[in-house]
């Protein structure tokens, strides 16, 4: 202890006792105060004595936010810090002579058992029931630790209110499942019924066209009919959401070549731009030494691409949009990259975060202008990851974005 401190400590004893003769001198009864008050200065004088370390560890006892409890071999209590007396309802007082077993709960077996183990390992823990001085019945987290082969220490803390909140917890999470499950097989199920009326309303929708018309009744049909694809694909990314989040997502992996590939998406690609009224640049770069065949989903592959080509069209009023494909690797590690970029009106950083989770949009003024679901590019990312790849975006607002896909 620093001079400065046992000076202070000294003079403080000091006080205590010309207190003590003052009273003595005064007449006053001795009897139960005074004993209170000299066993207390003992204590201090004998903490005062003691060395550093063994104060260190006084102090943490006494002041410890856990409770703490010492016991002798036959688990009577010598004494508890301020946190036991608060945990339990007991003065420090009043629990020093009580009998470990009897504050855990006489009506338990296994507080026995516990406390049995001591000797042989040293250490043991659990979770018993303990009642409180008021009866009231809370859950503790027990650690008791034998110090010397009569000499235990038993640490413990309510945790009846974390056990509580973790039940809850537990409890929404798995109701939290069951509702998404629940969710996952309506959307599958309400999808596979709206889409095949869907399916007869186009096909009747196509023969009618094929029929004599005049030009307001072939308007309409064609506007039915453009309807009905957008419905479709509305329709179809809900069933593919529906698959991803419950697990039923199957993937192919078979050879198909890139060409034909491209010249679908081409076609697409010229159709969107056209239908919009734009008059944009479409650029379709293909190295030479690309192979003709390559292994893997074409249809998934496919369905990614015709996203990334389709947002790019959609979103960039004038410019150019651009597909690169290269093969990357050689042999096993051979990889597919295809980099979707465009001129068109970018994406915000802050958008950036969630441009991937299920219906979002870059804001709500994109939502209004542009239309969609906010599917496409969440089911596009969830594709590539489910066949061994990847999907990633950069973005510069007013300068156009830069979508890479990777994949095996």
């Amino acid at each position: 202890m620093p001079e400065t401190a046992a000076t202070g400590a000294l003079a403080e004893l000091i006080a205590a006792t010309r207190a003590l003769l003052a009273r003595a001198e005064a007449g006053a009864d001795m009897a139960g105060a005074a004993r209170a008050d000299l066993a207390e200065l003992g204590r201090r004088l004998t903490a005062l004595a003691a060395p550093a370390p063994e104060r260190a560890a006084r102090a943490y006892f006494q002041y410890a936010l856990t409770g703490m409890i010492e016991t002798d071999g036959a688990w009577r209590i010598l004494r508890a810090n301020p946190a036991a007396a608060s945990i339990t309802g007991y003065s420090a007082r009043s629990l020093a002579g009580q009998v470990m077993p009897d504050l855990l709960g006489a009506e338990e077996k296994a507080p026995g058992r516990h406390l049995a183990t001591l000797p042989e390992q040293g250490i043991s823990q659990a979770e018993w029931p303990l009642q409180r001085r008021d009866g009231k019945v809370i859950l503790a987290e027990l650690t008791s630790i034998q110090l010397d082969d009569d000499h235990y220490i038993h640490v413990f803390d309510d945790v009846t209110e974390a056990r509580r909140n973790q039940a809850e917890i537990e409890a929404a999470r798995a109701a939290a499942e069951v509702a998404n499950q629940a969710k996952s097989a309506f959307l599958a199920n309400i999808s596979h019924e709206i889409r095949t009326p869907m399916n007869g309303i186009l096909g009747l929708a196509r023969l009618a066209l094929m029929t004599d018309l005049d030009s307001q009744q072939r308007e309409y049909l064609d506007k039915i009919s453009q309807s009905g694809r957008g419905l479709l694909r509305i329709i179809n990314d809900l069933l593919d959401i529906a698959k991803i989040e419950s697990g039923r997502m199957e993937y192919e992996r078979v050879p198909f070549a890139p060409a034909e590939l491209l010249d679908e998406l081409a076609t697409l690609a010229a159709h969107a731009a056209s239908a919009a009224g734009k008059s944009l640049e479409l650029i379709f770069r293909v190295p030479p030494d690309l192979p003709r065949r390559l292994a893997g989903d074409p249809l998934r592959i496919g369905q990614c691409l015709t996203n990334l080509v389709g947002n790019a069209v959609k979103f960039t009023p004038a410019g150019r949009v651009e597909l690169g494909l290269a093969v990357v690797g050689s042999g096993e590690n051979a990889r597919l990259e295809a980099q979707v970029s465009d001129t068109g009106i970018g994406i915000a950083p802050a958008a950036l975060a969630r441009l991937f989770q299920p219906f979002s949009q870059s804001d709500a003024a994109t939502a209004r202008r542009f239309g969609g679901t906010g599917l496409g590019l969440a089911i596009a990312r969830e594709m590539a990851r489910g066949m061994g790849g990847d999907l990633s975006v950069d973005s510069v607002p007013g300068q156009g974005s830069r979508f890479r896909l990777s994949l095996p």
